[in-house]
């Protein structure tokens, strides 16, 4: 994959990527689909994947944080968690 990044402007930039021909119908489909464009479709996505991946790597390290300072659930702690569901463990 090639991404090639160049600043427009100060709000914007130009990117081109290389993407799957059927990755290209899909997202021409879906903009055709709900009347926008494949750059809208190609933004919005990038926008929620970035937003995913920075909250879950937030979560991932606070989580490493916790466990490097033994902050562990208790039992009563996961039985209870597992009650909530009904699951036994």
């Amino acid at each position: 994959m090639r991404i090639d990044i160049r600043m427009e402007s100060q709000m914007t930039a130009h990117a081109t990527i290389e993407i799957a021909p059927d990755t290209k119908s899909r997202v021409e489909k879906l903009a055709a689909d709900t009347n926008r464009s494949a750059q809208d479709i190609v933004t919005e996505a990038v926008e929620a994947y970035l937003e995913f991946e920075t909250d879950y790597l937030r979560r991932v390290r606070r989580g490493v944080a916790e466990a490097e300072r033994g902050d562990f659930a208790g039992e009563d702690e996961v039985k209870a968690a597992f009650g909530k569901f009904k699951v036994d463990y």
